[in-house]
């Protein structure tokens, strides 16, 4: 497969698992916002909910940075840098670049 083919499937991959993050973080904020409703007697029981709002607000951390980490991942894309280690410069493994997209390291500097 050639270079050019390879960067158009890397794109599409981290645009597909972007739009994927961001719903999940629509999702979530709606759900929080329905739930904090002063006339939403679905969430009456405010006390038992506020572990599920922990929850929420850890998954919706991860969500957030994993988001950022495809949105640099995509910027090396563009500036011709995606998937070269930041440390040796020497390409990331395919398989590692298959399993974590935004990668930055090779097997070899991944801490």
């Amino acid at each position: 497969m050639n270079t050019h083919n390879n960067t158009h499937k890397a794109r599409e991959h981290l645009v597909a698992l972007q739009d994927e993050l961001e719903a999940r973080l629509g999702r979530i904020e709606a759900e929080r916002l329905e739930r904090n409703a002063p006339d939403n007697e679905q969430w009456s029981d405010q006390a038992g909910l506020h572990g599920r709002d922990d929850e929420q607000m850890a998954v919706q951390l991860a969500a957030k940075g994993e988001l950022n980490q495809i949105k640099e991942a995509l910027t090396r894309l563009d500036a011709g840098r995606y998937g070269l280690c930041a440390v040796c410069a020497e390409e990331i493994e395919p398989e590692r670049l298959e399993a974590l997209p935004f990668a930055t390291r090779c097997k070899t500097h991944a801490v």
